[in-house]
């Protein structure tokens, strides 16, 4: 499929630029016509079309931004591209809703007393619905879609982001870029911290400020997460039950490896669930002011990048509120997505999925649906981009773990979940690009011990090693 590169909201951002105003109708037509957008996007459509009805003429982009905070992230295209990138947004769509059917129907003709005839039915009208050739009355060739692509690398250039060291993810999406609001989502011990750290990793390495608030785990151990991580790069792997014993029994080569990580060109700043006093949004707000203030004066930058880990470990203290997961989780979400548009910060958060969504997950060979999240629509609601990670048993043993894209606002999801390398015992998820070039061994030793300084058991269960990741 064709990376788009260009969202809705991009480009009906750019429509309030346009001056001329056939064409502006005209881009609003296609899109109102194109009969392939999906919940999100309609809705967004819908609140445009509104406000021109409301306004009685194309909306100003600044009240555009006040109705829907999402278009305070929307890039704008310039206006001889605008109807060419329209055409490449709407034939990717189509792809994608045609693959989806192909997809659903060969997984219900599998099954038993299946109606072979009616699914070959939903097949055919699906091809006639998302037709590739016909587009309204212009004929799309091979060769106006190389022009057009070549218009959008303009587009793609101007936007980086943190990326995520997965190198088909990468490809994909532009990275975590600031306005935007992510989701990274796994079951229990399926990865998702050591994936957002990853991630985190990478923006220290490209120059970006980080503030990591860990509900789950220590500042220390989030720290010392990453540093094992970061010794691949240095050209010397220490594993992750290494650095903790390293704190113990070589306090230099310790530190050596500390002080490299904070080297970097981008900072890191740790908050665990002791510096909160309370959940809420006066907190965080508190807890964002102090780290950009810190980021300042002591580095000369600003923050860029707030990660949130996890969702589901929030709530209210207030005994006044209610006590519902679902009302907390949308609570906090809509608070953070909001922060990434109001104040231009790139958000991740981390999120389980619902017993459900894993469930599903598994019998369907670790692809997940965009519902599976846990306990918050507003978390797929409003989010730019949503990564899932799976991890099996058999996944495991062979150093792997699959990741799907479940929602990108700039261009291509994944259907069919992707499989990427790991090495727990480093906190690796992905190419790792500078890591992945480091002979560390084999994935597991057959006689690995894991020992734990704080008691005197050993941990022998791979599962215990995985755990809080």
């Amino acid at each position: 499929m064709d990376n788009t590169l260009a969202s809705i909201y991009d480009i009906l951002y750019s429509v309030t630029q346009v001056k001329d105003t056939e064409l502006a109708n005209n881009i609003i037509r296609r899109l109102e016509d194109s009969n392939i957008l999906d919940t999100d996007e309609q809705f967004v459509l819908n609140t445009f079309k509104n406000l021109q009805e409301e306004l009685e003429q194309i909306p100003s982009s600044g009240v555009l931004v006040s109705r829907d905070p999402g278009f305070s992230t929307a890039r704008l295209i310039q206006e001889s591209s605008l109807e060419d990138i329209t055409k490449l947004f709407i034939i990717s769509k189509r792809k994608q809703n045609l693959a989806a059917v192909l997809l659903n129907t060969s997984a219900e003709l599998s099954q038993p007393g299946a109606n072979f005839d009616a699914l070959m039915d939903k097949i055919s009208e699906a091809q006639i619905k998302y037709n590739l050739r016909d587009f309204n009355e212009n004929k799309i060739n091979t060769s106006d879609l190389d022009q057009i692509k070549s218009k959008l690398h303009e587009v793609k250039e101007e936007v980086k982001g943190i990326p995520f060291g997965i190198d088909f993810v990468d490809q994909l999406y532009p990275g975590i870029t600031p306005g935007s609001y992510n989701i990274v989502a796994g079951y229990t011990g399926s990865l998702k911290t050591t994936l957002t750290l990853n991630m985190c990793y990478m923006g220290l390495q490209h120059g970006y400020n980080t503030l990591y608030i860990s509900l789950e785990v220590s500042k220390d151990d989030v720290i010392m997460n990453l540093m094992a991580l970061h010794s691949l790069t240095m050209g010397k792997p220490v594993k992750r039950s290494e650095i903790t014993k390293l704190r113990y029994k070589e306090p230099e080569k310790f530190d050596e490896i500390l002080d490299s990580l904070y080297s970097l060109p981008g900072k890191i700043e740790v908050y665990d669930e002791t510096d909160i006093d309370q959940y809420s949004v006066a907190t965080f707000d508190e807890i964002i002011r102090k780290t950009d203030k810190m980021f300042k004066d002591k580095f000369k930058t600003k923050l860029h990048h707030i990660v949130l880990d996890h969702a589901q470990l929030l709530k209210f203290d207030q005994s006044k509120m209610p006590k519902d997961p679902y009302m907390v989780v949308n609570y906090f979400a809509s608070y953070f997505r909001q922060k990434a548009a109001k104040d231009n910060y790139a958000v991740t958060m981390v999120s389980q999925t619902s017993r459900n969504g894993y469930d599903y997950a598994v019998k369907h060979g670790g692809q997940y649906l965009l519902t599976g999240l846990a306990e918050g629509n507003e978390l797929e609601r409003g989010s730019t981009f949503v990564i899932s990670v799976y991890l099996s048993d058999s996944l495991k043993a062979s150093g792997q773990a699959q990741i799907q894209i479940l929602k990108n606002r700039y261009g291509e999801t994944m259907l069919e979940p992707q499989t990427t390398q790991i090495r727990p015992e480093y906190y690796l998820v992905g190419d790792g690009y500078n890591a992945t070039s480091i002979q560390i061994g084999p994935v597991f030793d057959n006689d690995e011990e894991v020992v734990n300084p704080f008691n005197t058991e050993t941990i022998t269960d791979l599962d215990s090693l995985l755990g809080g990741m």
